[in-house]
């Protein structure tokens, strides 16, 4: 099986350039947060490939907020990660049911409901990443929003998980891919240290992955951070 790798941007140090560079050097894939407006045209001088935008208002913009503002306000920022994923040519956006623990009273519902208006928005496939209970008090394990996908049941919205979110659902983190379809799948160690520096077996990860599509993502690391995860999860994965 093929792997492509890619990096989450807020793994990354320095001004967007700085950014496109080192991904440029490694041969990796960007995906892009979308945390508001802001100029992205350097895209057009690399050959660096965005496959995936992130909607990253939602950890502040909660579309299951209790309050109406907010989920519209969310609701919008998702509308429009899916025009700047559409207009710079990425196949999927990838946002989470919500985050936090202040959440409406018809949370299922509403959550079913805005995701199958915004699958029929776009062609592009709607990645829903699952969280941890520490990240959220709605659908915190990846059964649970492989549940949510299915009650979806649309064919452009899709599975995505977290190495580290899913240690801290006390899952396993090796043997859950035997039962999930996990279309991209976010690389982080304990702690959300770059991987190697933890306790999670990335080896046999590889080994059991049914995911292609792999992406880099930690908190707080440097280049060195990046390149040593980078070059350690390289030489676990097959040629």
């Amino acid at each position: 099986m093929t792997y492509i790798l890619g990096c989450v941007e807020q793994c990354l140090s320095g001004s967007f350039e700085d950014k496109l560079d080192l991904l440029e050097e490694l041969g990796l894939w960007l995906e892009l947060a979308n945390s508001g407006p802001r100029d992205i045209s350097p895209l057009d001088s690399y050959s660096v490939k965005v496959k995936t935008v992130q909607a990253y208002m939602p950890h502040k913009l909660h579309w299951l907020n209790p309050e109406k503002k907010m989920q519209e306000a969310a609701y919008e920022h998702i509308l429009d990660t899916i025009k700047i994923a559409e207009d710079i040519g990425a196949d999927h956006v990838l946002t989470v049911p919500t985050y936090g623990f202040d959440l409406a009273d018809n949370s299922r519902q509403l959550c079913v409901q805005n995701f199958r208006n915004i699958s029929k928005e776009t062609n592009l496939v709607i990645l829903i990443e699952a969280l941890s209970p520490k990240k959220t008090g709605f659908l915190h394990s990846l059964p649970a929003v492989a549940e949510l996908v299915d009650e979806i049941n649309r064919d452009n919205v899709g599975l995505a998980a977290d190495t580290w979110h899913i240690q801290e659902s006390d899952l396993e983190v090796v043997e859950i891919f035997d039962d999930f379809d996990v279309i991209e799948l976010h690389l982080r160690d304990t702690n959300s240290t770059p991987p190697g520096q933890g306790t999670i077996d990335f080896r046999g990860i590889i080994k059991a992955l049914s995911p292609q599509l792999l992406c880099l993502e930690f908190n707080g690391g440097t280049k060195m951070d990046l390149i040593a995860a980078y070059k350690y999860l390289t030489s676990l994965i097959p040629n």
